[in-house]
Formats: structure tokens, sequence, C-alpha cells
């Protein structure tokens, strides 16, 4: 997803609206209410109004729909898994493992529904090992024995761990491990005979490790999550999480947008943000961690639901009371009726809590705190913060919505607001006025959020890098997060900027030459070397509301087969403009028709053509899949093509692309041989 993508319906919902629409229809009130419904003015008016239909009432009902837990279920899951391991298919059993270990009941008793969790994590153990991934297999190894593994089995788990421990360096803990396992064979159900050469077999491993026959290295240490760099020229006091070479302006066009108050180099760090809220989109629900998005191959499971999955219990704990205790039961309804970025319009009021929105009320009231320049909405001190009331500020585009679109988001909204209701979200605030009024208001923020959403969303992203075939490289989208102030940043066809993600949090980097006083624009999906300037246009005004009037548009530069790559457009190094080079140049001195200085172009493309040497080097590599280290040769060209020759220029996107290979495996990024 880029920022903001459409907010789809499923089947499932437009079938529900559909019936609404036809009680409507039955009642033939369509107009009149179309044109009372056309005359309100805020959200909560809207939802108010849909929640006085009675044949919205009749039909929005909700009822819980989540995956539940089944001891029989993931006693069949590990059944398969053991089938796929036994015919060493490891990858299709450790995925059986895997849905086995989140589909099996938790309890507190050592039963018979606890015994399938112990069972379901000591083989995904196995398969574990046999992968070679020795640090989860310890992590399973432990879970087992935490959840009650049987007695009589424990010497398997400990002569595992005594592998892993070997594998991983640690010698003595090894030796530990195995004599622990040699003792509990006897408690085992063993024959004396298998038993006998158990032990012998434990005998020789102990002998390895003595011998020094292991790898004697540091254990590995282990990376919850990349950590993202931090901002160029230091924060900003305002606006903590931008740089200090960007400010935030506005003007009567362009709305709110970003500019330099620096000379801003390629590869400058101007952004690092945290979102408000984000959610998982459902495709990834059990692969990454529905907390910190963290790709997860040994997760682990939630209490209550079989249906999402977690990196820790740190992770586990955190999400639950956050937020996934009033999504759990309802989640699978949130996600399948197709309620799109709904999902994320919920999340954000779930998060926020309900006492806070109570108060939060009384502030919309009395007037938001805003900055100085009363372009921002800002805490007590001034700061610019992703705190809710800059979310609630952040455009919906109301004004340009049709009164269906709006209709059918406020029937959305009512949907959602009953999946609180019947988690009991209005149970959470310590006050006995929570009637209708309050739900009417709470449904408003959500209706608010979602439209919001669609035009400010930004994807949560993972990049899958194939080192042996570049072109099946691609992003996998693997959630949709708010970001209070990147939704700040324009659109351009041709931007200065790429994002990346670590974890959920966002960092933006300049990926061109930014100079004081210009704005510093993203891009909403739609790139010029790739798209034509028709379907750049069609698609930004039908779901941003605006024509785009970039540079690449006005001088409808063309597509990327069509870009020059011969005979570079040299321009001024001191005000970056166009030079018109006569028809017979003295190319040592040729003058800027802007501001008259005088250029030695021979100079320039020789300095181009000694840096393209390095450049070229580093292409190939990262073309090869050898990413990591080129880094500096790309990001020195690209500044030096950047200051001495015009856009569009093939190279120049060619190292812009080589170079955001580099930002991507940096980030959140899965490898692949």
């Amino acid at each position: 997803m880029e920022k903001g993508n459409k907010d789809n319906s499923s089947d499932e919902f437009n079938l529900v609206f559909k019936n609404v629409s036809d009680k409507l229809k039955e009642a033939d009130d369509i107009q009149a209410l179309s044109h009372e419904f056309a005359k309100l003015k805020s959200d909560e008016e809207r939802v108010a109004f849909a929640l006085n239909l009675e044949c919205i009432q009749e039909i929005t009902k909700v009822e819980p729909r989540f995956q539940k837990k089944s001891a029989e279920k993931s006693a069949e899951l590990r059944s398969k898994g053991n089938s796929a391991f036994q015919k060493q298919q490891n990858e299709k059993a450790l995925d059986f493992y895997t849905e086995s270990v989140l589909c099996a009941p938790i309890s507190s008793d050592c039963d018979f529904q606890s015994r399938e969790l112990t069972l379901a994590y000591a083989n995904r153990s196995a398969v574990l090992y046999q992968m070679k991934e020795h640090e989860l297999c310890l992590e399973d190894i432990q879970r087992a024995f935490q959840c009650g593994y049987p007695d009589d089995l424990h010497y398997k788990l400990y002569y595992r761990r005594g592998g892993c421990l070997r594998s991983l360096g640690e010698g003595a803990a090894a030796i530990e491990s195995f004599q622990q396992a040699k003792k509990c064979v006897d408690n085992s159900k063993l024959d004396k005979k298998k038993g006998k050469a158990f032990k012998s077999d434990i005998e020789t491993q102990i002998k390895l490790c003595t011998k020094g026959n292991v790898n004697e290295a540091k254990r590995k240490v282990k990376h919850s999550e990349k950590m993202p760099p931090s901002l160029s020229y230091g924060p900003n006091s305002r606006i903590p999480c931008l740089s200090s070479a960007v400010e935030i302006v506005s003007s009567l066009e362009q709305g709110r947008y970003a500019v330099a108050t620096r000379d801003i180099k390629v590869g400058d760090v101007l952004l690092v943000e945290k979102p408000f809220a984000s959610v998982v989109l459902r495709a990834c629900n059990t692969c990454h961690c529905q907390h910190c998005y963290k790709s997860v191959l040994a997760p682990i499971p939630c209490l209550q639901c079989a249906g999402v999955a977690y990196c820790s219990t740190e992770c586990r704990d955190e999400s639950w009371s956050s937020y996934h205790q009033t999504e759990c039961k309802y989640l699978d309804l949130i996600q399948n009726i197709g309620l799109g970025m709904g999902h994320l319009a919920l999340r954000i009021v779930i998060q926020t809590g309900l006492p806070f929105l109570l108060e939060f009320r009384d502030q919309l009231k009395s007037g938001l705190k805003m900055s100085e320049n009363g372009i921002l909405p800002c805490n007590d001190d001034g700061i610019y913060t992703s705190e809710y009331a800059t979310i609630y500020k952040l455009v919906t585009h109301a004004r340009d919505r049709t009164i269906g679109d709006l209709f059918k988001r406020a029937v959305k909204s009512i949907y959602l607001l009953k999946c609180l209701e019947h988690a009991d979200y209005f149970k959470t605030a310590d006050t006995a006025d929570l009637g209708f009024d309050v739900k009417a208001y709470i449904g408003g923020l959500i209706l608010t959020h979602s439209q919001s959403i669609p035009c400010n969303a930004h994807e949560v992203s993972e990049y899958e890098l194939y080192r042996s075939s570049i072109e099946k490289c691609q992003f996998l989208e693997v959630g949709s997060g708010l970001y209070a102030t990147m939704s700040l940043l324009n659109h351009s066809c041709d931007p200065a900027v790429t994002r990346n993600c670590y974890g959920d949090t966002c960092v933006v980097r300049a990926t061109r030459n930014i100079y004081k006083g210009d704005e510093i624009v993203d891009n909403y999906g739609y790139l010029y070397p790739v798209h034509e300037k028709a379907e750049r246009q069609t698609k930004l005004r039908e779901q941003y509301f605006f024509s785009c009037k970039c540079e690449a548009c006005i001088k409808n530069w063309p597509l990327y087969p069509q870009i020059e790559e011969v005979y570079p457009k040299y321009r001024c190094v001191e005000c970056h403009g166009a030079l018109k080079i006569p028809p017979m140049p003295n190319m040592k001195a040729v003058k800027c028709a802007s501001c008259h200085n005088e250029l030695d172009v021979l100079k320039n493309m020789a300095t181009i053509r000694t840096s393209e040497v390095v450049y070229k080097s580093a292409l190939n590599k990262v073309l090869n899949g050898e990413i990591e280290g080129m880094t500096p040769a790309l990001r020195s060209h690209l500044i030096l093509m950047d200051e001495m020759i015009c856009r569009p220029w093939k190279d120049i996107n060619n190292c812009q692309e080589a170079l955001k290979q580099c930002y991507n495996v940096d980030a959140n990024c899965v490898f692949f041989d």
C-alpha cells in the first residue's frame, strides 16, 4: 500500500449495505433522507442520523467471529507436521507445527488441552533443530518445559538442547544438558536396550564437547529489530521526529507542506517516526508479530484466539493491554467484512481509550491548542507530536466526497461501533453518561478517521531480497499505519525522498539534493518513470482530490525506456537551473543565463566520468545481489550527478534505484538465496 490506498469494500459488506439501501427504498424515503443527510455538517451528526434509522439497527448486527482454539485441531495439525517432518519436508512441517501451536488451548492446569501446546512446541523445536535455527529451537524447548512437557519425554528435549548449545559454542552448558538427558533416560519409557543405546550416544556427544570439536565462538546476539538511523542535523525543536533541516509551512493552494531550511544532500535522514496507530494486514497475521511487525519463523500465540502471532511474550502482553483484548473476538469480522482501513480507524479509537476521548470532546468545544503560526495542533509546550489531536486534524476531504460515499462510510462506522459495544469498550470509562450521544460521538470519530486514513495512511513494508535474481526482489506490504508528521509531505511524481520501515517506524531519506527553500516531496504511489501522465493524474484526482502540478507532469517527462542516456543536459551548480549551451560552445566557459555564473563544463564532465568508474562497479554488484557496503559509492555519485546534470537522466534513475536497494536491505528485509 502506498500512501492511502483506496478503502475498498468486500462483497460481504456490499451485501450488508445493499440490504440497508433496499430497506430504505422500500420505505420510499431515499430522496428525503439524502436531502436531510446532505445538510449535516459534522461526522458525529452523520453517525447519529444513521443510528436513528431502524433498518440500520436491524441489519448491522454483529456477533463474535474469530479463530477459536481447539485441542483436537491442534493435535491434527501436529500429526500433519509429523508426517511432513518424517519426509524431511522441513518448511512444510514447520508451518503445520506453528499452526498447531497457535490453535492449542492455553490452560493453567496440565490437562489434555495444555498438553497439546507443549507437544506442539516440542515437535516444532525438532524441525527448528534440523533447520539449524538453534536459537529458536532453544526457545521452543524452554516453552515446552514451561507448559508441562511429560516427564518421561524430558530426555529428548535435554538431548536436543545439548545439541543446540554445542552448535552455538556453549560447550560447558551443552555437557550439562547432555548429562541431564542421561539422568532422564531412567525415567523414560524406553526399554533397557534402547535406553542403553541412547546413553551411549549421549556419552559420544559429551566426548565431542570435551575434545573441543565445537565452535567456541561467542553465542550469537539476537536482534529483535534493526535500529533506525538518527536524524541528520539533529531534531526540529518543534517537531521532534523531523530533522532541523525541515520546517512545515502552509499556503492556500498547497495546504501544509515541508520545506528545507538548509541545503540537504542525498542520503540525509529527514524524518524518523513511529505511527500513532498501525495494523497488521490479515495475510500477515501469523507470519509477522501483531505488535512490532517483526517477521517471525516460530511465533507464540494469543492466549485467547488462534488468529494472530507474536515474537515474544512482551509484544503479546503489550498488544493485549493496548488493543487486542477489545478486537480479539471480532477480528475476523473486522478484517473479513471488507471494512478496509476501517480496522485502522477502529484501532485509533481503541488505543486512544474512551476516558481520554471523553476529555478530548471538551477540548474540541474549547478549541485545540495550536502552534505559534497556527498551522499545527500542539501540546502545552508548543510541540507537535504524534498525539490524538494531530491525528484528528488530518485532512478528510469531507467536502469533496459524495453524499453516497459519506453515508456508506457512516454505515461502516456503525458496524465498527457495534464491535466496540459488544467488546465492552464503553465500560472502560468511569461515568454513567454513556448514552446515545456518547456512542454517536465515538462513531463520528471513527467516521472522521475512515475519511482521513485513505488520504494519509502509509504502508508498513518489508523487503524481500533474492540475491540470485534481482528481478524477483519486491516489497511486501505487512501493515498500514498513520504517521502524523509524514502525512504532511505533499506528492510529486518525481519524489525527493524514499521511505523505509524499521519495525513500524518509518524513516524518510533524501534521494536527490534538496536546496534551501525547496519543497520536500514524497510520492503517493504514482511515479513518472513507470506511470503515464494521464494515469497519474486520474488516480491522484480520484483518491486525493488534486491535480498534480509537479515538474514531471508540467514538462511531461518520458517513461523510463525513453529517458535520455546519451547526451545529458548540464545544470548550473550555483542556481541549479539548466545551462543553455550555444551551438559552437567553449565548454570551459559556459555562462548561466539565469545567474551569469561562468562554468567549466569540461571539468564537470571529467569529474562525472571519474566518479562513474566507482559507481558502475557498485551498480553491477547491486545487480548481482552484493548490496551490503555499496551505499557510499552510490550516494556520492548521485550527489554529484544531481548537482551537475538535469533530470530526467537515466543514470540518475538507475543510481537512485540502486541506492534505494541499499536502504531497503538496511531496514525490514528478508533474505533469500
